[in-house]
């Protein structure tokens, strides 16, 4: 059974800060954040939805469960399905 986190994970202002995507921004840092369910790029305009998680529906997957609203420029590619296959992990 999938059952959504009771915790959102991205918020407008939190109690502490020890990532400052501004700092980031100013010195060209490129930042990404990957969740189970989708890629975002951090950008001057704010939040980019990039890729989406095969089987996630984008609307209330992802945006519902959002406090603010990402930017979108376009559809939202699929993340590929591989990323997501189990693998052997083997001991060298």
């Amino acid at each position: 059974m999938i059952r959504h986190g009771r915790v959102r994970k991205f918020r407008r202002r939190v109690a502490q800060v020890t990532f400052s995507g501004r700092e980031a921004l100013r010195t060209g840092q490129e930042v990404m954040y990957v969740t189970e369910r989708a890629v975002f790029r951090l950008s001057k305009d704010g939040l980019v939805l990039e890729e989406v998680a095969p089987g996630i529906d984008l609307q209330s997957d992802v945006l519902d469960r959002m406090g603010f609203a990402p930017a979108l420029r376009g559809t939202p590619a699929s993340v590929p399905s591989e990323v997501f296959r189990d693998r052997e992990v083997r001991e060298a």
